[in-house]
Parts: structure tokens; C-alpha cells; sequence
């Protein structure tokens, strides 16, 4: 089952939050009811970006993950490039670091840009 994480990237103060889980995976069992929504204000520019663990757990030929602080400096790099870009740039970033090794988990990316 995959762990996905919400990272917000705030442009004015160039900084990049997390917001890990907050319930059970989303049609799990048919009564679930989860927590309560949590609401972020966004600014113009603002980033949401999902990615499920297979991007930031990748591992490279010594063992070492991709990471959060990886996934955070592509999206400090591609923060005034259009969504798809982003997303290309991060996929080809851990094709790179993983040199070669066999991805072992999904990989997904959402990117949102508030405008």
C-alpha cells in the first residue's frame, strides 16, 4: 500500500512544508469515515505537490533514498515552469540518482500551482 505525502511549496517565503497521512487510504473499506479535512491557504504561485513513496524511496546503488531534500531542490529549480515540467523534471531527477537500480514501488505525481 502506498504512503502518500502532500508537500506545499511556498513561493513568497521559498520554503517547502509537509503533511504526511491523515487517514486511511481513500476506498479501503465501503464505511470508512475519516478525520477531518485540514485547510491550507494558498498564495498565488503556491505548489501543492503529491507523490506517493516510490519517488522519495528509491534507492540508489549504495542504498541511499532519493529523499524529501532531493524532491524539494527539483521543485525549488522548476517552480516558475509549468506543472508538467516539474513532473518530468523529478521523474528524470530519480531515474539519474537511482543509477540503474530497479524501481521497486509506484511512482505518482501531482503537481498544482494556485494561481
Amino acid at each position: 500500500m502506498s504512503r502518500e505525502r502532500l508537500f506545499i511549496y511556498l513561493v513568497r517565503e521559498d520554503r517547502m512544508e509537509s503533511l504526511g497521512a491523515q487517514g486511511l487510504p481513500l476506498g479501503i473499506m465501503p464505511d470508512l469515515s475519516s478525520d477531518p479535512p485540514h485547510f491550507v491557504d494558498l498564495s498565488s504561485g503556491d505548489l501543492l505537490v503529491l507523490v506517493t513513496d516510490g519517488l522519495w524511496e528509491w534507492e540508489n546503488v549504495e542504498g541511499e533514498q532519493f529523499g524529501a531534500r532531493r524532491l524539494e531542490q527539483i521543485i525549488r529549480e522548476t517552480r516558475n515552469r509549468p506543472p508538467q515540467e516539474a513532473i518530468q523534471a523529478l521523474y528524470k531527477g530519480v531515474l539519474e540518482f537511482s543509477g540503474g537500480t530497479k524501481q521497486q514501488d509506484d511512482l505518482t505525481i501531482v503537481i498544482i500551482r494556485r494561481t
